[in-house]
């Protein structure tokens, strides 16, 4: 196998500065999917009893065309009701409308430190206008601060330390995490994120990263207003970083390079929204700046990408049909899932020229497709199509495509049949690049960088029953089965690896996030070993 620069196309979270790279083609170090077992011990908060009120249902209460008298917020104890109040897009005075009402439930449920979230109506009390409707939201806190043990990964390499957090610092929704970590690859890191998504009162959101390691730094800082609620024309923001880390490339198992990577850089972006019908059109504008260098770090492993320094301005154009369904028991275990359901197309395409301050001419472009389907009630599957590239001389390079399709098949009320078939694929890339294979990146079973090449294929099944449901825990089960290759076309062929396996889960929907725990016990048929492995959600 060539030396080649790891790439992942998963769709795990990234830090601002990281996304803004990926949006532009100019793809890092892919993140490993860290498998984390996290041990959660919080002080509970106190819920208030909800007055036992007969509320009236939405459909009934709008289509009466009423104003709104007052609004009340119930249940919350730590949250300040100011920070409930702001993610309602309504208010006293205003004319009832059911859109805007599911909307603002939706906004609700996406803040990690709430359990719930209902809004109803009932009658205004006597003597205020006839018609009057008063607006009930019924929320609940979550234990949303937490001192715990980290784990992850499987045994032979696990990674492990501590971290402090808050979801809702001083009950204002802000995020506050220090963690401290050893991992058996890199070291030890430590890394303090701080998140205000309302900075001083406003629809602009803060987010700040400190990191330090043996083997480097990550410091970022960004300062945008995304698009919060459907009816929301512009969004904007700015994004500085400087970052240093060691990147490592791996050959049959073992290690083929290792060299230090410096980046230093920033961007801004600005977007509007135009509502056709049912149909959201989004164009863009972004320019980004980075500043890359390279060098190895030991004498016998000499391969180290060539350094760039690349501004790129672009223009794009999302065109997306907003719809939701309201689930439980598809991805999570009990609480209420807003699952996207509108279909979307995403394009982008941008320029890096001498004339601007890069070292390359050249343009690039970028083409994202996402249809999604649901049939029913428990059938859902969502596609996804990726591809990137850029033109010099004629020819392309940089041709990376991701293609993924997940689907969801309910049995009965409580049960799951998932089902995830991926392929991604790079052609001709700046400097060599591979995927890898393993436990942490979609192939139980078998040791992380069991396979590497520029081409990757999975597939995962999972029966997920639900076995036993309380208000503080939920138990559940999956029986599942892996497969998947990776190789490169001239010089490997692919030879599929199977694993099977089964594992369980625990769902807690009274902690931040109603995160579910994680643990699997597989066997790789190649190989014939049994494996362990921890994680945080499931596994797709």
């Amino acid at each position: 196998m060539p030396i080649s620069q790891v790439i992942d196309f998963t769709e795990a979270a990234t830090t601002p500065s990281r996304s803004i790279h990926l949006a532009e083609v100019h793809l890092f170090a892919g993140v490993p999917l860290l498998l984390t077992l996290t041990l959660v011990a919080a002080a509970a908060a106190t819920s208030a009893a909800a007055t036992a009120d007969t509320a009236m249902g939405l459909t009934e209460s709008v289509g009466l065309r009423v104003l709104i008298d007052t609004v009340l917020i119930r249940g919350n104890v730590r949250t300040r009701e100011r920070v409930i109040r702001r993610e309602l897009l309504f208010g006293a005075g205003e004319r009832l409308d059911a859109a805007t009402l599911r909307e603002s439930e939706r906004n609700l449920r996406r803040l990690l430190y709430l359990g719930s979230a209902r809004i109803s109506t009932r009658p205004a009390a006597t003597g205020t206008d006839s018609g009057a409707t008063q607006v009930l939201v019924d929320v609940e806190d979550l234990y949303s601060r937490a001192l715990s043990p980290v784990f992850s990964g499987e045994l032979d390499e696990l990674s492990y330390g501590i971290v402090a957090l808050d979801y809702n610092f001083l009950g204002l929704g802000q995020l506050a995490r220090l963690e401290l970590r050893h991992d058996p690859v890199a070291g030890n890191r430590g890394s303090l994120t701080y998140q205000v998504p309302r900075f001083r009162g406003s629809r602009t959101a803060l987010a700040t990263e400190i990191g330090l390691g043996q083997e480097g730094h990550d410091v970022g800082l960004s300062l945008f207003q995304p698009y919060y609620a459907l009816s929301t024309r512009w969004t904007y923001g700015v994004t500085v970083f400087n970052y240093e880390a060691i990147q490592r490339l791996y050959s049959d198992r073992g290690l083929a390079a290792r060299y230090e990577e410096r980046v230093g850089g920033g961007g801004l972006w600005v977007g509007h929204s135009w509502t056709r019908g049912s149909v959201k059109i989004r164009p863009s504008f972004r320019i980004t700046a980075s500043d890359r260098r390279f060098q190895t770090t030991r004498s016998s492993l000499t391969y180290a990408p060539a350094g760039r320094r690349r501004i790129l301005p672009s223009a794009g154009l999302t065109i997306w049909s907003p719809k939701y369904a309201r689930a439980r028991y598809v991805r999570s275990l009990g609480p209420v899932e807003d699952l996207q359901t509108g279909s979307w197309m995403a394009l982008r395409v941008g320029v890096s020229h001498r004339s601007l301050g890069s070292d390359r001419n050249y343009p690039f472009f970028l083409i994202q497709l996402s249809p999604r389907f649901q049939r029913g009630d428990g059938t859902f599957a969502f596609l996804s199509f990726r591809t990137s590239t850029r033109i010099r001389e004629g020819r392309y390079y940089n041709l990376f495509t991701a293609t993924q399709l997940s689907a969801y098949v309910r049995a009965a009320s409580r049960h799951i049949l998932a089902l995830r078939l991926r392929l991604d694929t790079v052609d001709r890339p700046e400097h060599e690049t591979q995927f890898l294979l393993g436990v942490d990146r979609g192939l139980r079973g078998y040791p992380p960088r069991s396979l590497d090449g520029g081409r990757r294929f999975l597939v995962n099944t999972e029966f997920r029953p639900t076995l036993w449901v309380r208000p503080a825990w939920v138990l559940a089960a999956a029986v599942f089965a892996d497969g998947g290759t990776a190789w490169t076309p001239g010089e490997s062929s692919p030879d599929l690896e199977i694993a099977l396996g089964a594992g369980g889960r625990l769902g807690l929907p009274k902690i931040y996030g109603t995160p579910v725990l994680r643990v699997d016990l597989a066997r790789g048929l190649g190989d014939g070993v049994w494996q362990v492995s921890f994680g945080l959600g499931q596994y797709f």
